[in-house]
């Protein structure tokens, strides 16, 4: 079944007129994405009159300012289009870090993903975005198109009142990135992860250039990017404030990140203790992964990843599409990025549904 009409949003312009797109062409969600941004103000609460954190979020201000215009002025767009104050909107973004900083952290977003250099076409990127349930109704595939990335072109899953690649994306030149969320005690003054993966998108062609823009460039610090391109190089990276690290595909054929570091070098960044719930369900869905993938015949076929994705747990495997009502976390989409073709194949709803269609940037 093909997405609901309205859930592909196209996005042409100036960072501002995409920004204000949003509200303009779904009126009807404004008192929705309204009604989020001060939900999710009131979770963070007391953490937002914490010192550290106002004078944190001040930082970030300025360095969003001044070493990402393009990203700044569509929050302003934005924040214009569904009538929210911009500052509002902008601590929410960062909700997960606020309250990372705040030593109380919030039951996180998780999501699953990976990335392989041998997909029925070529290189593939896969996630499975796990969030709150009720954001399922504000989420979408946007096609973003500015007269200034000099005819590059952009595919993103997000939901509506936020930015770029908010939930990963793929441009034209078939690089695809997705990310996965990881508490950390290891935060700092530099790039929000989802701001970072528009750039990367913006301004890249290959992994290789992703990799070393994130090399040289600072970063907030919290979750791990997924890449692909569509000369074969796939990558998985981490981020920490003080520190980050790349990965490549071993003998395994893959990369894959759940919500916990991996690499030696962020050793000891997570926030979240080992025997925390968090941290328990993140291992053993890495750990699912890993014996699921390893177990899958060459290449990836895509109606293979899509019956993966959408597995449920049972004694022996974890759950990779969720439905943890109790924790109000599950599973609200999926998506595939196909690096060589370019195209994104989407389920916006759990993938258990088998509801997919293919968009194009």
């Amino acid at each position: 079944m093909p997405a609901p009409i309205g859930r592909i949003l196209d996005l042409r312009g100036s960072a501002y007129d995409r920004g204000r797109l949003q509200a303009q062409l779904h009126p009807d969600r404004i008192a929705d994405v309204t009604v989020m941004v001060t939900r999710r103000l009131r979770e963070l609460g007391p953490a937002l009159a914490l010192p550290k954190v106002i004078d944190w979020l001040d930082a970030q201000h300025a360095f969003t300012r001044d070493n990402d215009p393009d990203g700044y002025v569509e929050v302003q767009g934005i924040a214009e289009g569904f009538g929210i104050a911009a500052d509002a909107l902008f601590a929410c973004y960062y909700g997960n870090v606020i309250a990372d900083l705040s030593e109380q952290p919030a039951l996180a977003d998780a999501c699953t993903a990976w990335a392989a250099p041998r997909g029925e076409h070529g290189p593939v990127v896969v996630k499975n975005r796990d969030i709150r349930g009720r954001h399922i109704d504000l989420q979408c595939v946007f096609r973003h198109a500015d007269p200034d990335w000099g005819g590059r072109r952009i595919l993103c899953v997000g939901s509506l009142g936020a930015p770029g690649a908010y939930a990963g994306g793929i441009n034209t030149n078939g690089l695809a990135v997705a990310d996965t969320q990881v508490g950390t005690v290891d935060h700092g003054e530099g790039w929000l992860r989802s701001f970072l993966m528009t750039r990367i998108l913006r301004e890249c062609a290959t992994v290789s250039e992703a990799v070393g823009l994130v090399f040289r460039t600072p970063h907030a610090g919290g979750g791990t990017l997924l890449l692909g391109d569509a000369t074969g190089a796939v990558a998985a990276i981490e981020l920490a404030h003080r520190a980050v690290a790349a990965d490549e595909p071993g003998d395994s054929g893959y990369v894959a990140r759940t919500n916990h570091f991996v690499s030696e070098r962020l050793a000891g960044r997570d926030l979240a203790p080992s025997d925390d719930i968090g941290a328990r369900t993140s291992r053993a869905r890495i750990a699912t992964l890993d014996h699921a993938l390893r177990a899958l015949p060459l290449p990836f076929t895509f109606d293979a990843i899509k019956a993966l994705m959408a597995r449920h747990g049972d004694s022996a495997n974890a759950a990779l599409c969720r439905h943890e009502d109790g924790r109000d976390m599950r599973t609200i989409g999926s998506a595939i990025f196909d690096c060589k073709t370019p195209a994104l194949h989407v389920a916006l709803e759990a993938p258990c549904h088998g509801h997919w269609e293919r968009v194009t940037p």
